[in-house]
């Protein structure tokens, strides 16, 4: 406790320093740079974060069946690098999985064989694999189609495309014995001026962005987007890439 208070005393100390002689940017830098090496010293004083590593215990349910197809987590079965901002402080160079179930992160203990499931009200945002994830709340009494949880940022723009990622449990019995499969449900979302749309087919995105409907209609031509199954999502983000990019010429 006493290296973690010496810590924090010389983060004040260097914030408190007269700044009559600097620049705005100089300050600013000495700041970003204290903060930097305040959270390194506390990473490596405290190896097992009292901040993140707080939240109930996660069980795989999936284990309880006979057989199973597929798996409840995002993109593989194993744990992935990533980052996350949680309970008002940023994680980095993280294992971990997103069981897009339950919709809910899993982390294993450092120390222990237990697996813990973060509170979702204290994630704001993570990066898992490459992909990043920004948690969307929604007022209840809101009437748009998204509801509060996790969503894959797919184009940040003048407009956003959002993923939700999910999967649904199918049960059968056979043989007496109880098997599972794991069906994705993934479903896109395009917020335009504050509303959100479900978008699943080209018609769809051309009757939202009908502003530039003509330009994507050539350029869907010109690139061959296919709108089937297979290439729908890589089809849609690229239609809405290129609408953002209309905008900002």
């Amino acid at each position: 406790m006493k290296l973690t208070i010496n810590f924090f005393l010389l983060f004040l100390f260097v914030l408190c320093q007269p700044v009559l002689a600097q620049s705005a940017s100089e300050d600013t830098t000495l700041v970003t740079s204290a903060i930097t090496q305040f959270e390194k010293q506390y990473g490596a004083y405290y190896p097992v974060h009292p901040q993140l590593f707080n939240g109930p215990q996660y069980v795989d349910y999936s284990t309880r069946y006979h057989k199973k197809t597929g798996h409840q987590l995002f993109a593989v079965a194993e744990k992935q690098n990533g980052n996350l901002y949680y309970n008002n402080q940023y994680f980095s160079g993280l294992q971990f999985t997103y069981d897009v179930v339950l919709q809910q992160i899993v982390l294993q203990h450092p120390t222990t064989p237990l697996y813990l499931r973060l509170i979702n009200e204290k994630v704001s945002y993570f990066t898992l694999g490459g992909h990043r994830f920004t948690r969307v709340v929604i007022d209840s009494l809101s009437d748009q189609i998204l509801r509060t949880g996790f969503y894959e940022v797919l184009v940040d723009g003048n407009v956003e495309l959002l993923a939700n990622r999910s999967k649904q449990m199918q049960e059968k019995i056979e043989n007496t014995y109880i098997n599972v499969e794991f069906i994705v449900t993934d479903k896109l979302f395009l917020k335009k001026n504050g509303a959100y749309h479900t978008v699943n087919k080209k018609s769809s995105i051309l009757k939202i962005l009908a502003d530039r409907s003509e330009e994507l209609k050539k350029y869907s031509s010109s690139k061959k987007l296919k709108f089937k199954k297979s290439t729908r999502e890589s089809s849609i983000v690229q239609l809405v890439e290129y609408y953002c990019s209309l905008a900002a010429k």
